[in-house]
């Protein structure tokens, strides 16, 4: 008895009807290989966040929340916070306290409410949002004493990351896989763009890859779609 899951024939109909359509340059949703689903931002939605966002992807839909807090300076090193991290989009500098002793500590919480595909996308953009978004108490040092001052000022970003994600279904590159395309895909390649079009990180996934003229081709979409994105989550950041 094999212990490979076995597909439903509905669903094995269902997959073989979304990977002609991609073949076609088709989608099951009606989009180009090359078109974003519907894009909505809200930011500013969780009242006792320093900042916040959330992101309408298509039918996924993610909330990110900024908490900014006082600690002992430390490193992480994650896929989702990758970009962020890379591209030095925080000023650091302007978090230090007391050196190597006390600083702001900023955590980005990522909550997906709805997943319809391309969860990493929705995270990225709602992040962004929600660090464009945030602002934190404005403090100071006296002798061995951190008082907060009262007040609040907007956090300090050098840098504005954005993810594009792609997948190979069969031989065709997509971008914005939905649910469907996710579960056919043989292949995804996340590239991550910052605001000077530079790469800050790259991640593969899949059990196949990518042939260097297609890394090339989805490098060269990626900048042209992070730069849109961008300028989205800017304007709803920003109202």
């Amino acid at each position: 008895m094999s212990a490979t899951p076995q597909l439903p024939p509905v669903a094995k109909l269902e997959q073989k009807t979304v990977v002609d359509l991609v073949s076609k340059g088709k989608r099951i949703d009606e989009r180009g290989p090359e078109s974003y689903r519907p894009i909505q931002i809200q930011v500013g939605l969780i009242e006792k966040a320093n900042g916040s966002a959330q992101v309408h992807l298509g039918k996924s839909k993610v909330l990110a929340g900024i908490k900014v807090q006082t600690g002992t300076p430390f490193e992480i090193s994650r896929v989702v916070d990758r970009g962020i991290r890379e591209s030095k989009a925080i000023d650091m500098k302007s978090l230090v306290l007391q050196k190597g002793k006390t600083v702001q500590v900023v955590y980005v919480d990522i909550y997906v409410l709805d997943h319809d595909g391309n969860l990493i996308d929705a995270a990225s953009m709602a992040a962004l949002a929600a660090l464009v978004n945030s602002k934190v108490a404005k403090m100071e040092v006296k002798g061995d004493e951190v008082i907060n001052k009262g007040g609040h000022h907007q956090l300090p970003l050098n840098n504005y990351p954005v993810a594009v994600t792609f997948a190979k279904v069969d031989r065709t590159i997509i971008v914005d896989p939905s649910l469907e395309e996710e579960q056919v895909m043989t292949a995804r390649l996340t590239v991550t763009i910052d605001k000077n079009g530079d790469i800050c990180a790259m991640q593969k996934g899949g059990l196949y890859g990518f042939t260097p003229d297609e890394v090339r081709k989805v490098v060269h979409m990626a900048v042209g779609k992070a730069a849109e994105n961008r300028a989205r989550i800017m304007a709803a950041a920003k109202g």
